[in-house]
C-alpha cells in the first residue's frame, strides 16, 4: 500500500476549490487515516434535505465534513479490483468517523451535553449509525455545496476529481451537530498530536 502525505502547497489547492460561504475549518490532512477533511456550514436547504435522510438527527446547527481519501487506483474504472479498494477506503473511513463520535460522546458524557453524529454511505447514501429513512444523501451534489470540482460521468453515475488526485479520490462525509470548537479540537488535535 502506498503511503500518501499532503504538504502546505498540496492543502492549499484543495482550499482553493472551497466555496468559501461554508468554509469554517480549511482542509487539513490525517496522516495516521491518509485521509484529507475540512468543515463547513451546512446551507439551510441541505440542512432540511439532512432531516429527511438522517431521521435520527437533532438541531439544526449541523456542521458537515466532507473527506476524501487517496486512492492507489482509478475509482472510475469497474472491476474487482476498484470494488475492493472501495471496500477498503469505506472501512477506513468508517473507522476514522466511528473514532470521532466516540470523542465527541465521551467528552460530551463528562460535559453532560448531548449532540448528534453521522456519517453517509458513499455506496448507498444512507446513514452508517442511524436508521435508513426511504431518502439517500448523494455524495456528488453534497460535495459541490462545499467545492468547486470537475465531474465526469460514467454509466449513468457522477464522479468527482480531486484537485490532487482526480478521479483516484474516495468521497465520503460526516455530520454532526457537535459545537464547531469541540469538532476542531477532535479532528485537528488529532493532526497536532501526530496520530
Amino acid at each position: 500500500m502506498t503511503s500518501y502525505d499532503m504538504n502546505a502547497e498540496d492543502l492549499e489547492k484543495m482550499a482553493q476549490a472551497c466555496k468559501e460561504r461554508w468554509l469554517l475549518v480549511l482542509p487539513q490532512y490525517d496522516r495516521h487515516y491518509q485521509l484529507q477533511f475540512s468543515v463547513h456550514k451546512c446551507p439551510k436547504l441541505l440542512n432540511e434535505e439532512l432531516q429527511h435522510i438522517f431521521p435520527e438527527m437533532i438541531g439544526d446547527n449541523v456542521l458537515v465534513v466532507p473527506t476524501f481519501q487517496p486512492s492507489t487506483i482509478d475509482l472510475m474504472e469497474t472491476s474487482p479490483e476498484v470494488d475492493k479498494e472501495k471496500d477498503r477506503l469505506l472501512t477506513k473511513f468508517v473507522t476514522w468517523g466511528t473514532s470521532f463520535k466516540g470523542n465527541v460522546e465521551l467528552i460530551e458524557k463528562r460535559d453532560k451535553s448531548f449532540s448528534w453524529t453521522d456519517m453517509s454511505d458513499p455506496c448507498s447514501g444512507h446513514p452508517v449509525f442511524g436508521d435508513r429513512s426511504s431518502m439517500f444523501y448523494s455524495e456528488i451534489e453534497g460535495m459541490t455545496h462545499f467545492f468547486t470540482l470537475d465531474t465526469s460521468e460514467i454509466g449513468g453515475c457522477a464522479v468527482l476529481a480531486h484537485p490532487l488526485w482526480n478521479t483516484s479520490a474516495y468521497p465520503a462525509t460526516l455530520f454532526t451537530t457537535a459545537p464547531l470548537n469541540l469538532v476542531k479540537r477532535i479532528l485537528i488535535g488529532r493532526i497536532g498530536a501526530g496520530l
